[in-house]
């Protein structure tokens, strides 16, 4: 399984609109071949900081759903707006 992390800083002010954009997203993430779940979460110490971890089934499977071009640009046109700075991530391998 892989776990891939991306810190999503949000605008401050706009996090509730993070929220409702980002539960439009989700969809579009869970349809990819591999994708096992995703969670969401806010920082207690910076509230419009959040980290997002997506499982994979496996490397291949990560790559394949973040390159797919569609996916990518409904995500981005959904969050980017929202988003501070461009979100950092990466893939890790989990036991």
């Amino acid at each position: 399984m892989i776990t891939e992390h991306a810190l999503l800083p949000v605008k401050p002010g706009l996090e509730e609109e993070f929220m409702v954009a980002f539960e439009q997203a989700s969809p579009l993430i869970a349809a990819t071949d591999g994708f096992l779940g995703l969670r969401l979460a806010s920082s207690l110490e910076t509230p419009n900081h959040f980290m997002l971890l997506v499982d994979w089934e496996s490397l291949e499977a990560h790559t394949r759903g973040v390159s797919r071009i569609g996916t990518l640009h409904a995500v981005e046109r959904t969050a980017s707006p929202l988003l501070r700075a461009v979100p950092g991530g990466r893939a890790l391998c989990l036991d």
